[in-house]
């Protein structure tokens, strides 16, 4: 079974993008592509590049800290929500966790200091024009009443690869982020399968019947692959991710 029947074949909203960084064009494959899609964490990666613009800018001082009362602290990934008491972290440090670990309470802090409208103000800068910012991870009240964050894969794609290129966020801005991306902890999914000697940036994203995963895979011959889905069989879907990503890294090794 080839890639796209293997996708195919998966029930739900399934989306796929594949590009060998060395093809400036359109990508090579992609599947549903053009679907809107359930963010989950993926919006802490544009949320990212925003925070790294505005550190850059001077509008966010990375050392200032803020403090984590237990009010702040999110279930689900990541681990600030585990330490007693309150305490404080830094602007650098809750963006880490937020990448790193996936941590809800570190999203929630930094989409707080900066603003549901001044992300959303900032990605429509940035040129997203599907992924938007409705609400807090983890409000149950806002997710009830049909709020979600949501992205476009292709757009995140996209400033995937304006992150490797250095130029459009600018050349401080894009390593500080792919440098937080290729300490990713979450690796169950593109990473699987693939040596753990070939470096990946990458963020993924996680949530009842929702399994996304975006990145680079530092191959010989560098490609960009991203996974989107709501609505699926995780488990069935995270394994067609691990065999695609594999076999996608076996094309570009040598």
């Amino acid at each position: 079974m080839d890639i796209i029947e293997m996708l195919d074949s998966i029930s739900g909203n399934v989306g796929f993008y594949y590009k060998n960084l060395a093809n400036n064009e359109e990508p090579e494959l992609a599947f549903n592509h053009e679907a809107t899609f359930i963010a989950a964490s993926i919006i802490k990666l544009p949320m990212a590049v925003a925070l790294e613009q505005l550190i850059v800018e001077g509008e966010i001082n990375h050392l200032s800290k803020l403090t984590i009362c237990d009010s702040d602290k999110m279930p689900g990934a990541g681990g600030l929500s585990l330490i007693p008491g309150k305490f404080e972290i830094s602007i650098r440090g809750l963006i880490n966790n937020m990448i790193a670990l996936s941590d809800n309470t570190a999203a929630n802090k930094l989409l707080r200091l900066v603003s549901i409208r001044g992300f959303n103000d900032r990605f429509k800068q940035m040129g997203l024009e599907k992924t938007r910012v409705n609400r807090l991870l983890f409000d149950e009240e806002a997710h009830l009443r049909g709020l979600n964050n949501y992205f476009g894969l292709p757009e995140i794609m996209v400033l995937l690869q304006d992150l490797y290129n250095g130029e459009k966020y600018g050349k401080e801005a894009s390593n500080a982020v792919m440098s937080i991306l290729r300490l990713q902890k979450v690796n169950h999914k593109i990473p699987c399968r693939i040596p753990s000697s070939v470096a990946i940036a990458h963020k993924t994203g996680e949530d009842e019947r929702t399994t996304h995963d975006v990145g680079i895979v530092f191959s010989k011959k560098p490609f960009l692959i991203g996974f989107a889905s709501n609505d699926v069989d995780v488990y069935e879907m995270e394994d067609a991710i691990k065999n695609i990503s594999l076999q996608l890294y076996l094309r570009n090794a040598n």
